[in-house]
């Protein structure tokens, strides 16, 4: 899906979010993100190169969270159909958004650092920190 980005989109908040998810107990981030594919979407992925890191500390509901996405590209292997991901969670579904309406603010993808990265792609791994909690309190 060239210039597409695959997105995770929820359903109830109605918002884009990259795939993936929480790390287990003696779980690596590769192996979890193979865990997550396989679980979400049953897709069978290999890990490629690390792009960066996402920091991000957000309020909801008066709980402070505070968030590490490791943004890796990922491959999918022998996969008879790739532009119609069916989810095998309800309250998700997946969608391939094209990198120009990302570019342009045109989804609202949480945490907001992601466009930003994607929007400023660096020739490295790259860092990027999002503090929307200070940034309510201004």
């Amino acid at each position: 899906m060239d210039d597409n980005i695959l997105f995770c989109y929820h359903k109830q908040q109605h918002f884009y979010f990259l795939p993936g998810g929480s790390l287990e107990e003696g779980e690596t981030s590769t192996s979890c993100l193979k865990r997550e594919f396989k679980e979400e979407a049953g897709l069978t992925i290999t890990v490629g190169s690390f792009l960066g890191c996402l920091e991000c500390h957000w309020k909801e509901d008066k709980k402070q969270y505070h968030e590490f996405d490791l943004i890796f590209e990922v491959h999918a292997n022998n996969q008879p159909s790739l532009s119609c991901i069916q989810s095998l969670e309800n309250h998700i579904s997946f969608s391939w958004l094209p990198l120009s309406g990302i570019k342009q603010g045109a989804y609202k993808i949480l945490p907001a650092g992601i466009a930003h990265y994607l929007n400023h792609p660096s020739p490295f791994p790259s860092y990027i920190f999002e503090d929307q909690i200070k940034k309510q309190e201004s």
